[in-house]
This record gives structure tokens, sequence and C-alpha cells, in this order.
């Protein structure tokens, strides 16, 4: 059984909460937010769960297999590169980082570290998203200078 912590337990951290709740081959074991009254409020009815406010916590312990990272994109890299050092597998929300070097970098660190480094990719397959990708790659609505759906 693999054994999770969640850091950040923000809009999209509750989503995350919610799905890890009911995973069959993993148990969460840590809730950690910078806002312990939020992460505390956000574990309401999700008992054996700790609430922490400390990410070392999470990166220090032993008992933490794998860490999903929901916190403001500007943290991802830092926290990622730092869970895969401490042996932590990692599903760090999108934008995985904030330049393309540090997104090589943490794909490098995974590499050299042996570790599972993954991105969340919420409407990757979605059929709207599927069809963009159709119209671009066909040239129908020649080059795009912004995307908002």
């Amino acid at each position: 059984m693999t054994r999770l912590a969640l850091i950040g337990a923000g809009a999209w951290g509750r989503n995350l909460l919610r799905n890890m709740a009911h995973l069959r081959n993993a148990e969460l074991l840590i809730c950690c937010d910078s806002d312990q009254e939020r992460c505390v409020a956000t574990l309401n009815g999700y008992g054996g769960i700790r609430a922490s406010a400390d990410p070392d916590e999470v990166l220090n312990s032993s008992e933490i297999d794998a860490v999903v990272i929901a916190t403001p994109a500007v943290t991802h890299y830092d926290l990622a590169s730092r869970a895969m050092r401490a042996g932590k597998d990692v599903l760090v929300e999108k934008p995985m980082t904030l330049s393309l070097a540090d997104a090589k970098s943490l794909v490098e660190l995974a590499e050299s570290e042996g570790r599972v480094l993954m991105v969340g990719h919420l409407l990757e397959y979605h059929p709207a998203v599927n069809r963009m990708k159709e119209l671009l790659d066909s040239g129908e609505v020649g080059d795009p200078y912004y995307l908002y759906s």
C-alpha cells in the first residue's frame, strides 16, 4: 500500500483529498498546508489523517512514500525537488514549474533519483481539448495567440 501526503489544502487540494480518500491501494496519512486551520477544516469528515503546517514534516517522514503537491505554482519546483531528493514519488499540479529549465531539471532529477514524477492533467483528454488540437494541427484556425476556455 502506498502511503501518501498532500501538500496544499486549498481549493484544488480539497478535490485531490476527496479522490485520494477513496483509493484502494493507497492511504493518505498527512495533509499539510501553511494555514493549519484550513488544513484541519479540509480534513473535517476524513478520519485518521494528520494535519500539519510544515512541509518538512512530510518530506522528512519515513512513513510517506509519495507526495501530492497542490500549492501555488511558485512553490512547485522547490517542493517537488525536495520530495524526490527525500526518496518520495511526486504528483505535482499544473503548471509543474514556472520555467522550462526548472521542468527539465525536475525530469532529470526524477530519472537520477529513480522517482516517479507526474503532473496533473485535468483536461488533457477532454473531447473539447482534443477537437481544438485537431483544428490547430489542421491549420483551420491559424496560429493561436491565446486560448481560453
